[in-house]
């Protein structure tokens, strides 16, 4: 039953056009997230586990995340998702380092958002929220990325949740600022 304890990275690609008004894409990457830690697929008796009652509405809809293949890292995990192709082709096969890593998303990728942006006529709105690390300075997001505007964090963990960078991005032009409230 516990096969699952190894996923480090659950993510959840769900099409709730059914759910909500429109067609909707969300993503929702979270880190060190396995099968484990939700009670949507861990009935063990006596554990302990966060509320999720949006994942929970969503399983007993029938909306259910049952096949995974995952990397144990965030960084070529992230440059899988918004490229379709392995972190080892993309530049990102482990973790990405600072704003000078060799090892973080390149620019010449075509992404997620890039394809979006390419079928403009679809009329989809794009933002990353959240965590980035995937190498590069405070535009990076955008100008490697393609996401027409991201904020959050760039690096791989936040030292302390009251008092952490948030960047925040358009474009060309980025600003951060310490975030004194709880992540």
């Amino acid at each position: 039953m516990h096969i699952h304890r190894f996923i480090r990275l659950a993510i959840l690609l769900l099409f709730a056009s059914t759910a909500v008004a429109g067609n909707n894409v969300l993503l929702i990457i979270a880190d060190d997230f396995g099968l484990d830690a939700s009670a949507v697929y861990n009935t063990a008796p006596g554990v302990q586990l966060a509320p999720t009652p949006n994942i929970a509405s969503l399983a007993a809809k029938g909306v259910k995340f049952t096949n995974a293949y995952s990397y144990t890292v965030c960084s070529p995990a992230r440059s899988s998702i918004l490229t379709g192709r392995f972190g080892s082709r993309t530049g990102t096969a482990n973790v990405a380092g600072g704003t000078a890593s060799n090892n973080g998303l390149k620019a010449s990728e075509f992404t997620l958002p890039d394809a979006f942006a390419a079928n403009a006529g679809l009329n989809y709105q794009l933002k990353h929220v959240g965590k980035w690390h995937l190498g590069g300075a405070n535009t990076a997001p955008c100008l490697i990325g393609g996401w027409p505007s991201f904020s959050g964090a760039l690096i791989g963990e936040i030292d302390d949740y009251m008092s952490w960078t948030k960047v925040t991005g358009s474009g060309a032009s980025a600003s951060s600022s310490t975030v004194t409230t709880y992540a």
